[in-house]
């Protein structure tokens, strides 16, 4: 009720991007799942219906239960990739569990629990079948995409750029001009609260850029200052303006203060130009 009241508070004042945030945001999730071992030479590879549905089961299970949970938004696609912004530090986690041998045995462990041999017609399909990471990002009405590879970082201000196997979504467009002392709005998986169509919706205010910020030894410089409220989860989420228009996104969260930072239109949208200007970024386009 409290986002819905939102929602029609928005549309009355005369914001009517809502759209515009909801077709370029992106539920990022980690998680284990069931696949097909291409390298595994089976002696009987015959599979029954039943055994599939016991499978897609224990698959479906485990993506409920996803090991990361945060925010990104499209900033570039072509006919066949789309580009997401997150931050770099979810980008290291899912770099740390796609890759990680802790996280592969992990996996082994899980399968091994998850599936016994006797609850199958064909007993060999526990070998057939192992349990792998996987990364997908969910559009804001809940399709979802799987992420290929993480194509670009930026360490110094926080900002990843990750890869989807397909096209989809409306990029964003960036503010030109600071967004001091300007209306902001979000939508943001904040504390890993996502459901497909109904993504909070929060409205704040973007204060001056900080000069400076230490956290966890990372020193970032030149970020907005947000009176925007949120928790883990949020992280790469973009902030916009009355307009639309990005004016940055979120990094980092002073829970205790109601407050939130993150990088401005102007370091992110520098920093994507230069990933373009790569043999990498050569097939993309940002939007102007």
């Amino acid at each position: 009720m409290k986002y819905l009241l939102l929602f029609l508070t928005l549309t009355l004042l005369g914001f009517d991007n809502i759209k515009t945030m909801q077709d370029s945001f992106g539920f990022i999730k980690a998680y284990f799942a069931i696949q097909y071992d291409e390298n595994y030479a089976c002696k009987n590879c015959m599979i029954f219906p039943r055994d599939m549905e016991i499978l897609e089961k224990i698959s479906e299970e485990f993506s409920k239960s996803p090991y990361i949970k945060s925010s990104s938004f499209v900033v570039a696609k072509n006919e066949n990739k789309t580009l997401v912004s997150t931050s770099m530090h979810v980008c290291e986690s899912l770099q740390e569990f796609t890759q990680e041998k802790r996280f592969k045995t992990l996996a082994d462990r899980l399968m091994a629990e998850a599936v016994k041999s006797d609850l199958f017609l064909n007993s060999e399909i526990v070998k057939i079948y192992r349990l792998v990471p996987k990364m997908s990002v969910q559009e804001f009405e809940g399709k979802l995409h799987y992420l290929t590879q993480v194509k670009h970082t930026d360490t110094d201000n926080d900002i990843c750029l990750v890869e989807s196997e397909d096209a989809w979504g409306t990029p964003v467009k960036f503010a030109k001009s600071p967004c001091y002392y300007e209306k902001i709005y979000n939508i943001s998986a904040s504390g890993g609260q996502y459901d497909k169509g109904t993504v909070a919706l929060r409205e704040g205010i973007c204060n001056h850029t900080v000069d400076e910020v230490v956290v966890e030894d990372k020193i970032f410089r030149y970020h907005h200052l947000y009176t925007l409220s949120v928790l883990p989860g949020a992280s790469g989420s973009a902030v916009f303006n009355k307009k639309g228009e990005v004016c940055g996104n979120i990094n980092i969260s002073y829970q205790k203060l109601g407050l939130s930072l993150g990088a401005t239109s102007r370091i992110i949208s520098s920093s994507y130009y230069n990933f373009l200007q790569t043999r990498q970024g050569s097939s993309y386009v940002l939007s102007e």
